[in-house]
């Protein structure tokens, strides 16, 4: 962590906010109405001094451009007790031209600004939201947007029931599921008091898979302890008698709904991947990942120890790898004279 951010994080804890940290993935599915001039366009993700791009992609005949890449980055979000505290980014579209040395030079041609803290839900993997955003001076984008909390983020024990809200709901229905399984047992006839034999210690029986296991508590009440349990063996190639029992439509509606969930959860991920036909004519899969670009700074003026650019990275590790290689047969060379 950089001293910036500590300093920022020391800041915001004084007045009361909470930093989580999230990772979001932005999927542009497509850009249209853009208007005639434009060969190529990229979409820009942009805040401050981070800047993720994909490749630009050319613009079709019907004034539309599609890309077949996601973005990726991690952001500090703060929470105070209102919620999520706001956090615009910006999305452009960026024309794309070589230049006479052959670098590519990007325009920002149309943007437009969006809070990011709505899409903050405290789960884990939430399903993605898709959205249809107006560009400014013209187009239209469609996205879609993914918050995912980090687990090693620092979660205030405060805010952990208002972040766990799928969690808690699951346990409510397991609750619910338990407590009705309870009242349609047959406890008549069981009493443990007024058998002498159990005098001392307790017994209870159950029946599993239709045989009778008699299962022996702990002395005197002791916590802690848990007794074996004697089962008594069944005879091979038995059928059990559960075997013929009718089928509980209470439980076989849950395992429809269940299986109903799960069907509806695999066609939005589906979704996800892919946008509708309807408004593309080929609708891309999204497989690859967009880059971070460095932008300049004043510090690439002031100071010659900067970071290289993006494409300066591998030169400059090709020259270390060359110079590191020439000491070695060097100090081979010194190593072998000694001798």
């Amino acid at each position: 962590m950089t001293i910036g951010r500590s300093v920022v994080n020391v800041t915001q804890k004084a007045r009361g906010r909470q930093p989580f940290r999230y990772e979001f993935e932005v999927i542009p599915f497509t850009a249209w109405e853009v208007p005639e001039g434009y060969d190529k366009l990229l979409f820009a993700w942009e805040r401050g001094s981070k800047l993720f791009v994909t490749d630009a992609e050319p613009v079709r005949p019907n004034r539309a451009v599609f890309w077949k890449q996601f973005l990726k980055q991690q952001v500090t979000m703060y929470k105070s007790a209102e919620g999520f505290e706001k956090k615009d980014f910006a999305f452009k579209l960026q024309s794309v031209k070589i230049n006479s040395k052959g670098h590519e030079d990007r325009k920002t041609v149309a943007k437009v600004h969006i809070d990011l803290a709505p899409f903050c839900t405290g789960q884990l993997n939430p399903q993605p939201v898709e959205k249809s955003l107006q560009l400014k001076p013209f187009g239209k984008l469609k996205v879609s947007i993914k918050a995912c909390w980090l687990k090693d983020a620092n979660i205030d024990p405060e805010t952990m029931t208002e972040l766990s809200g799928t969690s808690m709901f699951a346990d409510q229905q397991q609750e619910e599921y338990e407590e009705e399984a309870l009242q349609e047992q047959d406890l008549s006839g069981f009493d443990r008091e007024s058998d002498p034999s159990t005098s001392g210690r307790s017994m209870e029986s159950i029946e599993v898979d239709g045989n009778e296991t008699r299962r022996k508590s702990s002395r005197n009440g002791r916590k802690g302890k848990k007794g074996r349990s004697s089962r008594v063996p069944r005879v091979p190639d038995e059928i059990p008698e559960d075997d013929e029992a009718p089928v509980d439509p209470e439980e076989l509606r849950r395992q429809q709904a269940r299986e109903e969930r799960k069907e509806r959860r695999r066609k939005q991920q589906e979704h996800h991947l892919h946008y509708d036909a309807e408004e593309c004519d080929e609708p891309p899969i999204q497989i690859e990942g967009g880059v971070r670009i460095r932008k300049t700074s004043i510090k690439d003026y002031l100071c010659c120890c900067c970071q290289p650019s993006v494409q300066e990275p591998r030169v400059a590790i090709e020259e270390d790898q060359e110079l590191l290689s020439a000491q070695q047969k060097a100090n081979l060379r010194r190593q072998h004279h000694d001798r």
